[in-house]
């Protein structure tokens, strides 16, 4: 097992867990929230403390156990994001840059429209569960599953109008680091 995997995800008395055979269900205040994990692994809930183990019974050869024992890792640290980020949600800020790059938000149809310089607007709908705010040139991002965040955050700013090195514009997450570049001399 993994040295992440042997740890207890320590729960705060706060949260109400309940644990049914590959689901976990987790409600704390207002918010719900169903965990699957895999289906070969046990998890208890003892004295305030979630614990993964291997259920043996359930493993056929070694390079399944060896997979399992990866895995348990996977399942405590995002189990534990996920446990955090019901408390207090994770923060994502990306930067538009660019003469004439506009974001507008749509609170009412929860969409975001770009205008980045193309023939046309880019219309971008805005997934359950995510929070967005636009200030000026800056989205504002804000959600509870650190793994959805990551990905729209990156859609947005890899997809959309990707930075550009020598023109230095377009868009960029805050506290990403790009090396700006020069442009060839004659």
């Amino acid at each position: 097992m993994s040295r992440i995997g042997s740890l207890l995800i320590k729960v705060d008395e706060q949260y109400n867990v309940n644990v049914q055979d590959s689901l976990i269900d987790i409600k704390y205040l207002n918010n719900n929230y169903q965990y699957s994990f895999e289906k070969k692994l046990d998890c208890k809930f003892e004295n305030g403390a979630i614990s993964f183990e291997i259920n043996m019974d359930k493993v056929s050869n070694k390079a399944n156990l060896r997979y399992l024992k990866k895995i348990i890792g996977f399942h405590v640290r995002d189990l534990s994001n996920l446990l955090t980020g019901l408390k207090s949600p994770f923060k994502e800020i990306i930067e538009v840059i660019g003469v004439g790059y506009k974001v507008n938000h749509d609170k009412k149809n929860n969409m975001l429209f770009f205008s980045l310089g193309y023939s046309h607007d880019i219309a971008l709908l805005i997934p359950d569960g995510i929070l967005v705010e636009v200030v000026q040139n800056k989205i504002n991002i804000s959600c509870s599953n650190k793994q959805s965040l990551g990905m729209f955050a990156s859609y947005i700013s890899k997809s959309l109008r990707k930075f550009d090195k020598y023109k230095g514009k377009g868009l960029i997450r805050i506290g990403q680091f790009v090396q700006r570049k020069e442009f060839k001399k004659k």
